[in-house]
């Protein structure tokens, strides 16, 4: 047999079939970007109220005051009978002395709680123009100058005629002068079920005095 000399073996490719394309890698296919998990919204701080006017009235202002003094005096008329002390001499005490003695009492109250027990049964309350409560030294400023410029100390005619003045300026200026004086702010917030708490203490307010009154020789 005759030589192959066309330079095909037997592994050859065929005539007519062209070579195979080398294969061209594929870049890695790009991942799907994640969004980031959104954040909840911040919410800003509320600023501190600035209480500029007095929403108080003038009744509100004297039944809760009529209510604290009631307090004193039956707190007075339950331990004063116990003290070595005239009948005369102890309404001297609760007429005059007890008004005196609830400048600080209140104080104290207002620099703890911004209230007392009359004005918190009638949803007064008492701030700074910041609306914080005020510190006890502003607190007996405040309470000092409704002992003697509201009240002339509980004497009877001084009182009364100064009891008028303050009806007709807080009437005309929602603002008393020791709130003035002390930069303080009087608001107010009713709830009927203080209300009805408060018809509860009067009650038993009055029903103590009777108690005393009857005690006494």
């Amino acid at each position: 047999m005759a030589d192959d000399t066309s330079g095909q073996g037997f592994f050859s490719r065929p005539p007519g079939r062209p070579a195979p394309r080398p294969a061209i890698p594929r870049p890695p296919s790009p991942r799907p970007a994640v969004a980031p998990p959104a954040r909840a919204p911040v919410t800003p701080r509320p600023a501190a109220p600035v209480l500029e006017v007095a929403d108080a009235g003038i009744f509100s202002r004297f039944t809760a005051r009529s209510f604290d003094s009631m307090l004193i005096v039956v707190l007075l008329t339950m331990v004063l009978p116990t003290l070595p002390v005239s009948p005369r001499a102890q309404d001297t005490i609760v007429g005059y002395l007890g008004l005196f003695l609830w400048v600080f009492v209140e104080a104290a109250l207002l620099a703890a709680w911004g209230t007392t027990p009359g004005k918190w049964l009638f949803g007064v309350t008492v701030r700074t123009r910041g609306g914080a409560k005020p510190d006890f030294g502003t607190a007996v400023h405040r309470s000092l100058g409704v002992w003697w410029q509201g009240m002339r100390a509980g004497l009877p005619i001084a009182s009364l005629i100064s009891a008028i003045r303050t009806w007709i300026q807080i009437r005309h200026h929602r603002e008393a002068t020791w709130d003035a004086e002390t930069a303080l702010v009087v608001n107010q917030r009713v709830r009927a079920w203080r209300l009805i708490a408060l018809g509860l203490f009067v009650l038993g307010g009055l029903a103590l005095i009777a108690i005393g009154a009857d005690g006494q020789p």
